[in-house]
């Protein structure tokens, strides 16, 4: 006990208390989210818990009103009942398939830990649950779904009490029984929980403890999933992989979300477990144990860690059953099972990943190549079936085009079908059967004559493989497979994605007019997108795609990306339409007209991507009155439940007010709209500031504040814009001047930009607390928005002192002093604190790129970083820090960069103009170390002041250090660092510098702003 032992007065106090009846909202707690006959199963399994604890707790009658209001007699009188009725008791099988109860989710949402919860325990299931479904079973959902509608108001007999324990239901127990001991006395029940016979012959086998179950249910018990993980591993380490049970590692990874640095753990510990006990037991694990814990792996992975597909994979083939590993003769039985294993395991694999779906097929390759090696040197052969054809041509059809393919796409004619077209005599030996047909294609022939006809689904993957099923050519595209493959008007949005021009894509719309599928959401998507992009084509100037194509990009060809090409340069090269093809806002109203609202992927397109915030807010309302109250995304208070929106659509809703921070939300709102919104002073956006809700940038953070979602494009929406310049000037307006919105929309001047960047990063690092919370890391695009609202702060703190220093000089005293909330001396304090900034950006890049520490332990190759930067990352990063003046971070940045570079290779090849953006990065090294566009009179003007106590003196010091180049040692090793990697083209030249230097940016730094250096 933590206060001492009891009293007698005290164990009669107790008694007493356990026996009280809890209020109805407690005992209802447990079945939260159970209904029918997941209900009944969930009060059965309560029932039979009091019943275990019957036979080795002489007081355990005491806990049975905790499961329910009735007493354990009048239950059991009930179900027997209920029983004679019958020709006999059902067996626990027959039970078990009428419905299903999730002891551990059950007794963690007993205990108010919902955040740990599987995502289906708080929503009605989706898919198939595989820890008790044959996956084999192409009926299983079905058959699961009519069986408890079936048995949905059977009455549950009474369950056998003499039964084999289990692991499962005994951490359960644990878990109930410590939180009546946290709730109803405060006692310490670890000390005091005794199992039963059976549970303490169960757990002397398995050689665990009590203090075992205490570990297990703290760690499933935490919402953090990094905390939990790191938990698992110091458990291991300390008693080893016996003391932790396969189950466990299974349970942990049917959380909703977790972050990659758990999920590096978590595999670890999975490759840990499963080497104990397939090496210590007789007979290997069941084959389905270990693949649903890959299951539950490749999804996290495919979320957070794309990387990581080769390694899980690795996992799952090293612990297969061992009769499969070890080449023995395979049983019909044995045989069927590890070739489906090993076909759906390709299917996952290839399912598109969260982040990135393009440029992470390289991961995805390489994981189902291991997987395909596997299965040609097993003896006998596993065989691929139609799933695992899919999945490799799923994975290839996200591949860029190979040498031969963009040969062949340059002698496409332009216009429809493209044909192709030899320019040259040398182009008639680039053939069909030589150069036209690309890996997908291929790999759909080799389908074909194994003997798996073409469907729907291979009818769409030909389409994107540069081919209709009719042999017409098309456009090879890149594409990412999903279940739209298998909708009905899937072949229609394949034509209408591989098209070149919003003309030939609206050509393609016609002709899907003519089939009935006009008004299917994805062929609506597909054509949506095109004409927006076509907009965005003749905004930026016309034939800008084209020309880029043809100088700056010669490897950019359509299909390569999402921007939709000119029109062809000669009229009779035109595809006919019946009419021309509409902007995106007569389209939507055509739709309207029609009777047709937009909703799901389409409506959150075209509210991220409409012209006003105005117009999106009006799409909001007007498409989706029917599904929930757009009022919902306007009240600045709590009085609607924003879960409601779709977390796509509303992280659309953020971005659309991020992108229009200019606008007051109460003059962008349609009539209809205008009592829904009532702008409020809001005090918990930034600390000591009243903001308004006016303010659409604040009100977005609000609303992130009031729902914090686990969708990581939500948060980045709003810190991408927090780092755009566009974004600070009505930002210092609102905080320093008034809360009023009046003045939003006037222009703002380089002060105000300044003045803005330190609001903007205040806000920033106000999102960031709030992610934390949240328990979410911060990715690459997350970070590179906080880099660049580090910079713009460091910037518009640099250069309000500098100016203020010309003022005094000039003889115009300038306010340092004062208030200490002035702009003048919130940018001397930032900057005076400047080490600690930089301290928390590295902070932030360590946890980012996450360095395996541990890698030297570990039974499986996993990568070494949890995220490659890649060079526009790493360029905005040295930024930052040069803008800081933290030239040992500047060195240390050097040094990683160079210990990684193999990573590093591999990502700048995958990006475009990769190797141009990372020679970038390498000249603002020098630049910052050198201070190369600064004037040397700042530097002289600035030396040898001294801070006497006054502003003066701290605003000539905080000038001094940023204007000061980095000592000549750092330089010399910069230098060494640089030259030490080829690929890096050396230290830069003084023209690069120069070149460099002849930016915005730097600008304001020259005699009268100019870019003339002088």
């Amino acid at each position: 006990m933590p206060n001492g032992p009891l009293t007698p007065l005290g164990r009669q106090l107790r008694s007493v208390l356990i026996s009280l009846r809890r209020s109805q909202s407690q005992l209802e707690a447990p079945q939260r989210h159970a209904s029918g006959a997941a209900t009944a199963a969930a009060a059965a399994y309560q029932q039979e818990e009091g019943a275990v604890a019957d036979a080795g707790r002489a007081t355990s009658s005491q806990y049975r009103p905790w499961f329910g209001e009735e007493t354990g007699t009048e239950t059991d009188h009930k179900l027997e009942a209920s029983t004679d009725s019958r020709k006999g008791r059902p067996s626990r099988a027959q039970i078990n398939r009428r419905a299903r109860v999730d002891r551990i989710s059950e007794a963690l949402s007993g205990a108010g830990h919902t955040k740990v919860l599987p995502a289906w325990h708080s929503s009605p299931r989706v898919k198939p649950d595989l820890s008790h479904m044959n996956p084999r079973s192409p009926t299983r959902w079905a058959n699961y779904k009519n069986t408890t509608a079936r048995h949905q108001d059977d009455p549950i007999p009474e369950l056998a009490q003499a039964r084999e324990p289990k692991l499962s239901r005994l951490l359960a127990t644990y878990i109930h029984y410590r939180e009546i001991g946290q709730h109803l006395l405060e006692a310490d029940w670890t000390s005091n929980f005794q199992p039963t016979p059976q549970d303490d012959v169960l757990l002397k086998t398995k050689g665990l403890t009590v203090e075992d179950l205490d570990s297990w249910a703290s760690l499933v018990a935490m919402p953090d999933s990094l905390e939990a993980a790191a938990v698992l591993q110091e458990h291991i380490k300390r008693k080893g992989a016996a003391s932790v049970p396969l189950f466990l590692v299974s349970f942990m990874l049917r959380r909703k979300t977790i972050t990659a640095s758990a999920l590096r753990i978590l595999i670890r510990a999975a490759s840990q477990v499963l080497e104990h006990q397939t090496s210590s037991s007789a007979e290997s694990l069941p084959g389905d144990a270990i693949f649903l814990v890959y299951v539950r792996l490749v999804r996290h992975a495919r979320q957070v860690w794309p990387a990581s597909l080769a390694s899980a994979t690795e996992l799952l083939l090293r612990f297969l059953p061992r009769i499969a590993n070890s080449g023995q003769q395979m049983s019909s039985k044995q045989l069927e099972q590890s070739t489906f294993q090993l076909n759906k395991a390709m299917r996952l694999i290839a399912m598109p990943v969260a982040n990135e779906p393009y440029k992470s097929s390289g991961s995805q390759e390489a994981a189902i190549v291991n997987v395909l090696r596997f299965m040609t040197e097993h003896e006998p052969p596993f065989g691929i079936n139609r799933e695992g054809y899919r999945a490799v041509i799923q994975v290839q059809l996200a591949q860029p085009k190979t040498t031969r393919d963009r040969q062949w796409a340059e002698l496409k004619a332009l216009s429809w079908p493209p044909w192709k077209v030899d320019r040259t005599a040398m182009d008639a030996d680039f053939t069909r059967e030589s150069h036209g047909l690309s890996r997908a294609v291929q790999t759909l022939f080799r389908m074909y004559e194994a003997g798996y006809g073409p469907q729907g689904w291979e009818r769409v993957a030909s389409v994107y493989s540069g081919w209709d099923h009719d042999l017409t050519p098309t456009i090879q595209r890149r594409a990412v497979g999903d279940g739209r493959f298998h909708s009905g008007a899937a072949l229609w949005v394949a034509r209408i994605e591989v098209t070149r021009t919003a003309q030939e894509a609206w050509a393609c719309y016609e002709a899907c007019e003519k089939e009935g599928f006009q008004s299917h959401h994805d062929v609506l998507f597909a054509i949506i997108q095109k004409l927006d992009y076509e907009e965005e084509r003749l905004a930026g100037g016309g034939t800008r795609i084209r020309a880029e194509r043809n100088t700056n990009e010669p490897g950019l060809l359509p299909g390569d990306m999402r921007e939709v090409e000119p029109l062809p340069p000669s009229t009779h090269l035109y595809t006919y339409t019946t009419r021309p093809p509409p902007s995106v806002h007569e389209f939507y109203e055509q739709l309207q007209l029609g009777g047709v609202a937009l909703g799901g992927r389409c409506l959150e397109f075209i509210v991220t991507r409409a012209d006003s915030l105005r117009q999106g807010v009006a799409y909001l309302h007007e498409s989706n009155a029917g599904h929930f109250n757009a009022g919902t995304l306007l009240a600045p208070d709590s009085t609607y439940d924003l879960s409601a929106v779709p977390v796509r659509l509303f992280a659309s809703f953020l971005e659309l007010c991020s992108r229009f921070s200019k606008v007051p939300l109460s003059r962008a709102l349609p009539a209809a709209l205008s009592g829904a919104f009532r702008p409020t002073h809001l005090s918990g956006v930034l600390e000591g500031r009243k903001l308004t809700s006016d303010h659409a940038l604040i009100h977005a953070i609000d609303l992130l504040r009031r729902r914090r979602p686990a969708y990581r494009p939500a948060w980045n929406a709003v810190l991408q814009s927090l780092g755009r310049e566009s974004s600070l000037g009505n930002l210092w307006r609102l905080v320093y001047t008034s809360s009023s919105t009046e003045n939003l929309e006037l222009p703002a001047g380089e002060e105000d930009v300044w003045r803005g960047a330190i609001v903007a990063y205040r806000l920033t690092r106000r999102v960031l607390s709030l992610m934390r919370e949240t328990n979410l890391d911060l990715d690459v695009d997350g970070f590179l928005a906080l880099c660049y609202a580090t910079e713009n702060m460091a910037l518009g703190c640099f250069l309000i002192l500098r100016q203020h220093q010309f003022e005094h000089l000039a003889g115009v005293e300038p306010k340092v002093g004062g208030d200490p909330q002035s702009y003048v001396g919130q940018a001397i304090k930032l900057l005076r604190t400047s080490s600690s900034i930089s301290l928390r950006l590295k902070s932030d890049f360590e946890v980012l790129v996450g360095e395996d520490s541990s890698r030297s332990q570990s039974l499986l190759e996993l990568p070494r970083l949890l995220h490659v930067p890649n060079p526009a990352t790493l360029h905005a990063y040295i930024r930052t820090l040069g803008w800081l003046a933290d030239y040992q971070g500047l060195l240390d940045t050097l040094r990683w960069m160079v210990e990684f570079e193999a990573e590093l290779g591999e990502k700048r090849a995958v990006d475009r103009n990769g190797e141009v953006v990372m020679r970038r990065a390498i000249i603002a090294v020098r630049v910052f170390l050198e201070r190369a566009w600064l004037p040397e009179e700042d530097v002289c003007r600035s030396e040898g002041s001294e801070d006497n106590g006054d502003g003066a003196g701290r605003l000539s010091q905080c000038i001094y250090r940023l204007s000061t180049p980095a000592p000549t040692e750092v330089i010399d090793e910069a230098i060494q660092l640089v030259g030490s990697v080829d690929d890096w083209g050396g230290w830069p030249t003084d023209q690069e510098v120069e070149g460099y230097c002849d930016n915005e940016r730097f600008k304001h730094f020259w005699p009268g702003g100019h870019h003339q250096r002088p």
